[in-house]
């Protein structure tokens, strides 16, 4: 059918050819007629008069002699079977380009591509290709692909260029909306990758790119971000500074708060200050406050981190809550350091999902159980579900307590992890755990995630962050408004479908119900210090609670998450898997062009700039190889030093630990050997009694036996037993002599072994409340403890404005750090600034007086410098 339709199109054509060769003739002739009309005055005076006519009908017989070539030539075309691929010795950009577009966003593999332009030409034109690509060939286009989208970036990164005036004003802000740079490692089978991202300032998100790095410090980072950067600049030829102009263009960041990210926010500032002479006209003239506005880069972190750090805190305080509560163990579970609601929840998802556990789970066998009684599975898998697991899982598996332990009973023969389970879902301590969690779920995690992904940037998240933490912090003192499903966002939808009826529905079990309130507010206080923690710069006293207005300029181009970054990784790691031979660069090219559209990008370019576009691709290529060559050797030797340095650690390690055993085994000879009783201490007491260095003597054995457990023996015990001090006070002779006795105590060989019960044994509820008032007392002192860690570092910035004008201290109220003479509890007090005493710099006394003296006596400190010990903090700077 397709056939004859093309043969009546080439019939079509040659008709066409021909009307369009008689229109021509006509037209010349009428031409010609018009040119001897007259004489030559007569013929000139004509064409001055139809002059406009007469091109515009020459314009006309141009056309048409187009109009013909190009039907003749489709004649050619249509009429062979042919379609030439390869001329010039190359395969042709329309080749080029499809071949790129199939292997990186159609996702097919290089075996497959040639047959499937094979297969789509033979059924839709009945053609083929008069050559298809080898497979280096096919290589060798993924490499080129990674340059056309490199040049796709650049374009995107310079779209906007900053705002500067002729004439600077200083009471202005300078500045221009940039771009905002994510980026986050990961490690896949052994090899670490560091990827980049850019939001841009009109809000597209870009893969930028790529690598595999040797380890995860900020050098790592900052190496891998050089490279890709100098990548785009040799992909953007003929621009000038295009390397200082992409990096300049960076006004954000946004990434975890892994220990190195910071680091590298600071060097990328650092960088960025160095790099804005390069192109900013008259940059020396500019004044210190434009240029460090114009250097500033805004770092911020991601906000969906805050759910994964939150279940880990979570955890810690359910198992708190588990060991206030009952006493014993499951005899048929792992010993992983996990509470036993996160344990339930982990092990029902494993058993209980068609994606779970395949060799001990039964997920078909329970769907089955499930639809018998018309009840849909809500149970999820961990894979894809990572940043809100634990607390969806855990109301999902509550809302199943029931089908589980009916479908258990009626199991035959059950394995270990049935076993488990069966054990965990009949516990009240773990039930009211797991119910906590999934009210913690529906009415705070849940909703707060939804305002996330509903914001246009992570400024518009600081009010929703600052009523997150009034509402966890009243919580934590009495969370019984969520035993009833009040809302903590309002105007936020919850989804209320059945796990939520039945997380509120009340259990006419006051134990029950008594335990889940516990559990709550326990793990309410653990998410309240999280908060504190993982937000305190959009928090009160952080640098973007009250955003300055470059800072919320810079703020516009900033999700609220590093989502991007997780998205590129979950490609990575589908690649690694589908393609395991696959080089980084074929990994980096296939995300790059499947994330950001590049063929779209690339198809609305004029046909010109696009034939540039993959004419430079093409001719890079060889360079590309060569350099991706050159830095896997680079990558190789810097895996060789970090492996050499290890073993060099290792053996100076080895040699310290024989030296020490060596030395302590000695000074044990001279004691007599190992002390195993209280007598053995005893005896030693009194041969040294009569010596003047008694205690010194004393302590000197003690640690001595101490260290010897602790290095040679291996002993179990708590580290600060082991220890001669604790929070910079020396212990005493009698202490250490106290702190050895337990250690002996605890390591006797005939320890008594626990018997494991088949259910836990649970205290009185007087002692339970007791138990659970003392961990949320403990919990309260931590997050105490917590936020005057914050407040120390948000001041310690503060602290050059002060020493430059020491007045704004005066009137302000202060806490001193404290601590009182041979006790190592340390206590914050409170106290007043009255005046500046005597200017000294850093060192600058000043005149306070403290609420606890009943008199009005008054003292003299060198504040600043306590202040930068972190010893001092100012209420309401």
């Amino acid at each position: 059918m397709e056939i004859d339709n093309l043969r009546f199109m080439s019939q079509e054509n040659v008709q066409n050819i021909e009307n369009l060769t008689k229109d021509k003739r006509r037209l010349l002739v009428k031409v010609c007629r018009l040119a001897k009309k007259c004489d030559r005055s007569v013929s000139e005076q004509i064409q001055d008069e139809h002059l406009e006519e007469i091109q515009n009908l020459k314009t006309e017989i141009r056309a048409k002699q187009d109009r013909i070539s190009e039907l003749e030539n489709l004649s050619m075309i249509l009429a062979d079977d042919k379609i030439e691929s390869f001329y010039d010795g190359k395969f042709s950009n329309e080749v080029r380009q499809t071949i790129m577009t199939l292997l990186t966003e159609c996702g097919v593999s290089q075996n497959k591509v040639n047959d499937v332009m094979t297969v789509v030409l033979r059924n839709l034109t009945g053609k083929h290709l008069t050559r298809l690509p080898s497979a280096g060939v096919k290589s060798r286009l993924l490499i080129e692909a990674k340059r056309v989208a490199q040049k796709q970036i650049v374009d995107e990164m310079l779209s906007y260029e900053y705002d500067l005036p002729d004439k600077i004003d200083p009471n202005t802000y300078i500045g221009s909306k940039g771009n905002c740079l994510h980026q986050d490692a990961t490690s896949k089978f052994h090899k670490h990758y560091q990827s980049f991202q850019l939001t841009t300032h009109d809000n597209k998100t870009l893969s930028v790119g790529l690598n595999e790095v040797g380890s995860g410090d900020a050098a790592s980072i900052m190496s891998s971000f050089k490279l890709i950067i100098s990548d785009l600049g040799k992909a953007a030829k003929h621009e000038p500074e295009i390397v200082s102009r992409l990096i300049c263009s960076l006004v954000a960041t946004m990434s975890d708060q892994g220990s190195a990210n910071p680091v590298f926010n600071e060097q990328l500032k650092e960088l960025k200050e160095s790099l804005l002479p390069d192109i900013v006209n008259d940059w020396d003239v500019l004044d210190t406050k434009t240029k460090s506005e114009m250097a500033n880069i805004s770092s911020f972190f991601c906000k969906m981190h805050i759910f994964v750090n939150m279940a880990s805190e979570v955890d810690k305080c359910l198992n708190l809550f588990e060991s206030n509560v009952c006493n014993g163990k499951n005899p048929f579970a792992f010993e992983w350091k996990e509470s036993g609601a996160a344990r339930l929840t982990r092990t029902a998802s494993k058993a209980f999902t068609l994606h779970g556990c395949e060799k001990s789970g039964v997920g078909q066998h329970f769907e089955t159980h499930l639809k018998e009684r018309g009840i849909k599975n809500q149970l999820i898998t961990f894979r894809g579900h990572r940043f809100n697991h634990l607390f969806y899982a855990a109301g999902a598996t509550y809302h199943h307590i029931k089908d589980i332990i009916d479908f258990l009973d009626s199991w035959a023969d059950p394995n270990g992890l049935l076993k488990s389970i069966s054990f965990d879902v009949r516990e009240k301590a773990f039930i009211s755990g797991i119910r906590a969690l999934g009210l913690i779920d529906k009415l705070i995690t849940g909703p707060f995630w939804r305002i996330i992904e509903s914001s246009k940037n992570i400024l518009e998240l600081t009010p929703v962050l600052f009523h997150l933490k009034n509402m966890l912090q009243e919580l934590s003192k009495d969370a019984s408004s969520l035993l009833n499903g009040e809302l903590v966002f309002e105007g936020v939808d919850v989804h209320k479908d059945d796990i939520f009826e039945s997380l509120v529905h009340p259990t006419d079990d006051p134990v029950l119900e008594m335990y889940t309130q516990m559990a709550l507010e326990l793990c309410i206080g653990g998410m309240l210090l999280i908060l504190e923690r993982q937000a305190k710069d959009q928090l009160p006293g952080g640098r973007f609670y009250e955003p300055s207005v470059g800072d919320q300029l810079r703020g516009q181009s900033v999700p609220t998450t590093n989502t991007c970054s997780e998205r590129d990784f979950a490609q990575l790691d589908m690649l690694v898997k589908l393609k395991p031979s696959a080089s980084t660069t074929s990994y980096e090219s296939i995300i790059m062009w499947s994330n950001n559209k590049t063929s779209r990008w690339l198809e609305n370019l004029p046909e010109n700039e696009k034939k540039k576009v993959i004419d430079d691709a093409r001719a890079s290529a060889p360079e590309m190889v060569e350099s991706f060559k050159t830095r896997q050797k680079a990558l190789f030797n810097k895996k060789l030093e970090i492996l050499r340095a290890k073993r060099e650690n290792k053996a100076n390690k080895e040699n310290k630990e024989y030296t020490q055993k060596v030395k302590l085994t000695g000074k044990l000879n001279e004691l007599g050997g190992l002390w195993v009783n209280i007598e053995q201490i005893a005896s030693y007491k009194l041969k040294i009694r009569e010596g003047p260095n008694f205690n010194v003597l004393l302590k000197d054995a003690l640690n001595a036996q101490l260290q010897f457990r602790k290095h040679v023996l291996k002993s179990k015990g708590p580290k600060e037993k082991f220890q001669q001090s604790s929070k910079g006070q020396q212990y005493s002779a009698q202490q250490l002599e106290n702190n050895l006795a337990e250690i002996m105590d605890l390591n006797k060989e005939n320890e008594n072994v626990e018997v494991c019960e088949d259910k836990l044994q649970y205290f009185p509820i007087h002692e339970t409340r007791v138990n659970i008032n003392t961990a949320k007392q403990n919990l309260v002192k931590k997050l105490m403890d917590e936020r005057k860690k914050i407040t120390i570092n948000q001041q310690s910035h503060l602290l050059p404005k002060i020493i430059d004008d020491p007045e704004v201290l005066v009137g302000k109220s202060f806490k001193h750090k404290c601590k009182e003479e041979g006790s190592n509890e340390v206590i914050w007090c409170p106290g007043k600034v009255l005046s500046v005493h005597v200017l000294k710099g850093k060192k600058t006394e000043f005149c306070v007086r403290y609420e606890v003296d009943d008199d009005d006596t008054e003292w003299y400190f060198p504040l600043l410098t306590d202040m930068s010990n972190g010893d001092l903090i100012i209420d309401n700077m």
